[in-house]
């Protein structure tokens, strides 16, 4: 059986980012800063609906310009 993990968004700022997603109603439930591979992983879920999370993930030291073709942008839907 197939499961939804999660969808991974690479963000240029965690505050605002989950500022955003904070008015959608996300809330965040898990943060994992990884020093080796220089970039933390913020997890945001609906309450209640923690198993459909959406993955922020912030690079320390983001590509320059900061570009969709250097991010990788992911589409993303909600129902608000």
């Amino acid at each position: 059986m197939t499961k939804y993990l999660h969808t991974m968004i690479r963000v240029s700022s965690l505050e605002d980012t989950i500022a955003f997603f904070g008015v959608l109603g996300l809330r965040e439930i898990r943060r994992r800063p990884d020093e080796k591979g220089r970039y933390t992983n913020v997890f945001l879920a609906a309450p209640g609906d923690e198993a459909a999370a959406v993955e922020l993930t912030y690079n320390w030291d983001p590509p320059t310009p900061w570009t969709t073709s250097t991010t990788h942008a992911r589409p993303l839907s909600l129902r608000v």
